[in-house]
């Protein structure tokens, strides 16, 4: 109260003079006061007629104030009230000083009609929401585009990893192996825990999982033990998916169905491309976990129709197509790595990923992981 005291002592002091040393202060460029609110509004005292400063029709006018981006202009006619926003030709967005326009009528209409609106938080109507494009992936699940380009390219390279070469046939056909599997076990729930190194096994697995009508819930078997088990119990995971010498280091805890990828029994099964439990796009396709570093992890839960829609989005953008090989730089537990997945394989690609027995060096405090890269 004692600053307005003290800054009504300079009431004399004009807002053109306040513009003139803003202007000077700022050495003579930009506009000081963009916008401006101009109004032949007098108030009506009792017993007397409104004023009608402007008594026949406005047909044209123009306001030169310099320095001004909009002049909101308001006075008062026989009929009711004038607005008119004034603005430099050319400075605003075509459409914008109408659209500014009409949407404050709009909320000046309210604050006549409704007698509770100058208590709401709000006086004009939310925008709407932006019309958003179909999902690219339609209703289709997250693995049915890899089994497309298997049936078109079965001898095309889907996977290069310790410089073996897997095609999009063999590894469908692991993948059907697979989901078999995980048919036959007969899951309790939605998840099935995946606890393989990255490369062919693993790209199966996951890939069977979907296949059998299962989500997916990747797990990194360089992680402690501690670690694991908490995450499985977790995710109420009762079959885990790995490899026999994965099996043998981790230890994996009585009470789980542990099926081996590298298990040479053969699987009895329908061997079929569509998922052998019924799924929707809107079901789950898998849970990712957080890193805890900011405490306990946290499980993310991504439908098929929310992760194909991305990965076909940026396949689009990027030109993916049959002819690109992608290098598998994120780790397998990563999100990134979803697209290395899934947006290779989708678009017919080559999936090359860093060969295991080389792991990760290190050169002046960066990380490089060693590539196993295709041949000719």
């Amino acid at each position: 109260m004692a600053a307005l005291w003290a800054d009504l002592e300079h009431a004399r002091y004009s807002g053109v003079e306040v513009l003139r040393e803003l202007h000077q202060a700022r050495g003579g460029t930009g506009a000081v006061a963009p916008v401006v609110f101009t109004s032949t509004l007098d108030p009506e005292l009792p017993g007397t007629e409104p004023t009608t400063p402007f008594p026949g029709t406005v047909g044209f006018g123009i306001g030169q104030t310099p320095q001004v981006l909009v002049d909101y202009q308001t006075c008062q006619v026989a009929d009711g009230l004038v607005i008119n926003f004034d603005t430099v030709d050319g400075r605003l967005p075509d459409g914008m000083a109408q659209a500014m326009l009409e949407d404050h009528k709009a909320q000046l209409r309210t604050l006549i009609d409704d007698p509770g609106a100058p208590e709401r938080p709000r006086l004009g109507a939310a925008a709407p929401a932006p019309e958003l494009a179909a999902p690219l992936g339609g209703d289709r699940p997250l693995h049915e585009p890899f089994f497309d380009q298997a049936r078109r390219s079965p001898q095309a390279t889907a996977i290069v990893c310790d410089g073996e070469r897997t095609t999009y046939g063999v590894l469908a056909g692991a993948a059907r192996q697979i989901a078999d599997r995980i048919t036959a076990a007969d899951p309790a729930g939605e998840l099935v825990a995946v606890l393989c190194r990255p490369g062919r096994e693993q790209a199966a697995t996951i890939l069977g999982v979907l296949l059998a009508g299962y989500a997916y819930v990747l797990l990194d078997p360089a992680w402690p033990a501690e670690r694991l088990y908490e995450l499985l119990a977790a995710t109420g995971s009762a079959v885990v998916v790995t490899e026999q010498e994965t099996r043998d280091r981790t230890r994996l805890s009585v009470g789980l169905t542990v099926l081996l990828t590298d298990d040479p029994t053969p699987a009895t099964g329908p061997m079929a491309d569509q998922a052998q439990r019924r799924r929707t796009a809107d079901d789950l396709a898998y849970v990712i976990y957080t890193s805890g570093s900011t405490g306990r992890p946290k499980g993310v839960m991504i439908s098929h129709r929310g992760v194909l829609n991305t990965v076909l989005d940026v396949n689009e953008r990027f030109g993916i197509d049959a002819t690109d090989a992608v290098l598998a730089v994120s780790p397998a537990t990563f999100d990134l790595a979803v697209w290395d997945l899934f947006g290779t394989l989708s678009a017919g690609a080559t999936l090359v990923v860093p060969a295991r027995d080389l792991g990760l060096l290190r050169f002046g405090g960066h990380r490089r992981s060693g590539v196993s890269a295709p041949e000719g």
